[in-house]
């Protein structure tokens, strides 16, 4: 189940991010629309790392040190 996380993390991201792009864009020409679809996946890619690696570096500081 740990492997899905990242990767629901980017399909909500991507969700999230092509739903603000659709109200905040105006999109007249197919060419607006690929730009829109592929900034909306480039930034839920970022989101969902992001956000993985803000975890990561929260659990890595909370380890004991032990070597």
């Amino acid at each position: 189940m740990r492997a899905f996380i990242p990767v629901l993390l980017g399909a909500f991201g991507i969700l999230l991010s092509v739903i603000y792009l659709i109200a905040t864009v105006d999109v007249n020409t197919y060419k607006d629309v690929a730009i829109m679809i592929f900034t909306g996946i480039t930034q839920g890619i970022l989101l969902a790392g992001g956000s993985v690696y803000v975890n990561q570096v929260i659990k890595q500081s909370s380890k004991n040190d032990e070597g």
